[in-house]
C-alpha cells in the first residue's frame, strides 16, 4: 500500500516537473522576457556640480558613492566621474553622450517656466514625439555635461503644476543608443528578449530603446554621438541561471555576474554582457524592497510612493516541490 502510494506520489511530481519545465523551455524560445529598463548610467566630467544639476532641477534622493545615485520618480540614474575606476562600465563612456527621455508629472509649461527660472535653457518643444506608449509631448534641454534630457507628457495621464521641489519624474519612458548598423543591432536584441520591435525601436515592457544610425541622427540627440557609450539595466521575469544558458547557446559572453547591485527598487542580482556596438547591458533580477528615506545614506526629497513592487522569479522546479510538498502533508 505504501509502495503504491510513494508511486503514485513519484508519478504526480515528475508530471508537474514536466509541464512546468516546458513552460520555462516555451519562455527561452520566445526569449528572455524584460519587465523594465531599471537604470542607466553616465559618465561625467565633475560629479559634484552634476548631482547639483539632478538635485536642482528635479524632485530628487539622491545616494552617494561611485557611482552616485540619483532617484527620479521610478527611474534611477548613476552618474560616475570619467577617470573613475568604477567598472564593469561601457565601452566608450563619453560625457554628453547619454540621450534620455523621462516622463514627468509636473505639466510642461511649469516645467518650462521652472527651467527658465532656475537659468536652464529649453532647446526644442513641444511637438508630438513617438514614446513607449503613444504620442509624447516633450521639451528638451541638456545637463552640466551635454547630455540631452527630454521631459514629456502623455495627454491620458494627469500632470500638476507642482514643481515648489523641482520637476517630479514619473518614470523613465526611453532611451537612445546610436548604432553602426541599425538593422544588425535590433536584430541582435530581437534574438535575445521577447519583444516588439520597429526598424528604430526595441519595446521593452512599458519603455523602449530607441537605435540611432550613424550619421543619420534624429534631432536633437546627444553631443558628442557616441556609439558604445550606453551603460542600461534591464529587469527580467527569467531566471538569471536560464539566462545565462539562453545567452551562451547564442555565443553571447558573460562578463560578469551574477553579482548584486543596487536598482532602481531595491537589491537585484545581475549579469553582463554587450551589444555588437560594445554597449554595456546589464541583465537583472529583482531580489529586495528599495530603502527607506530614513536610511542615513540618503538625503534629498521623499521618494514617488508609486513604484512598482518588487518581484522574485520562482524556477517552475521550485513551484513543482512545493505543489509536492503540500500534496504529501495533505496525504498525511
Amino acid at each position: 500500500m505504501a509502495s503504491d502510494m510513494a508511486s503514485r506520489l513519484f508519478a504526480v511530481f515528475f508530471s508537474l516537473s514536466q509541464v512546468l519545465s516546458g513552460i520555462s523551455a516555451q519562455i527561452d524560445r520566445n526569449g528572455i522576457a524584460v519587465q523594465q529598463i531599471d537604470h542607466f548610467l553616465i559618465a561625467v566630467n565633475n560629479l559634484t556640480a552634476t548631482t547639483a544639476f539632478y538635485s536642482k532641477v528635479f524632485n530628487s534622493r539622491i545616494k552617494e558613492g561611485n557611482p552616485v545615485e540619483i532617484y527620479l520618480g521610478q527611474a534611477l540614474v548613476k552618474v560616475f566621474q570619467t577617470n573613475s575606476d568604477f567598472t564593469p562600465r561601457a565601452n566608450s563612456p563619453t560625457p554628453g553622450s547619454a540621450d534620455v527621455c523621462l516622463v514627468i508629472r509636473t505639466d510642461l509649461t511649469s516645467a518650462a517656466q521652472y527651467l527658465q527660472a532656475i537659468n536652464v535653457t529649453v532647446i526644442q518643444g513641444r511637438g508630438g514625439r513617438p514614446g513607449a506608449l503613444g504620442t509624447l509631448q516633450s521639451i528638451y534641454f541638456r545637463d552640466p555635461d551635454g547630455n540631452l534630457l527630454e521631459v514629456a507628457n502623455y495627454e491620458n495621464e494627469q500632470q500638476n503644476a507642482d514643481v515648489s521641489r523641482g520637476i517630479q519624474v514619473d518614470r523613465l519612458d526611453h532611451f537612445v543608443i546610436t548604432a553602426t548598423d541599425q538593422t544588425s543591432t535590433i536584430n541582435f536584441y530581437d534574438q535575445i528578449f521577447n519583444v516588439r520591435r520597429t526598424n528604430w525601436e526595441i519595446f521593452l515592457g512599458p519603455q523602449k530603446i530607441n537605435v540611432h544610425q550613424l550619421g543619420r541622427e534624429f534631432s536633437p540627440h546627444a553631443e558628442p554621438v557616441t556609439v558604445g557609450a550606453a551603460d542600461i539595466c534591464l529587469l527580467t521575469t527569467t531566471n538569471l541561471a536560464d539566462c545565462i544558458n539562453f545567452l551562451r547557446n547564442l555565443n553571447i559572453s558573460i562578463e560578469q555576474g551574477p553579482v548584486y547591485n543596487s536598482g532602481a527598487t531595491g537589491t537585484i542580482r545581475s549579469i553582463y554582457f554587450r551589444d555588437p556596438n560594445q554597449n554595456l547591458i546589464q541583465l537583472a533580477n529583482t531580489v529586495g524592497n528599495r530603502p527607506t528615506t530614513n536610511d542615513p545614506q540618503y538625503q534629498g526629497n521623499t521618494p514617488s510612493t508609486r513604484s512598482p513592487a518588487a518581484k522574485v522569479c520562482i524556477s517552475g522546479h521550485t513551484i513543482a516541490r512545493f505543489i509536492f510538498l503540500i500534496i504529501v502533508l495533505s496525504i498525511f
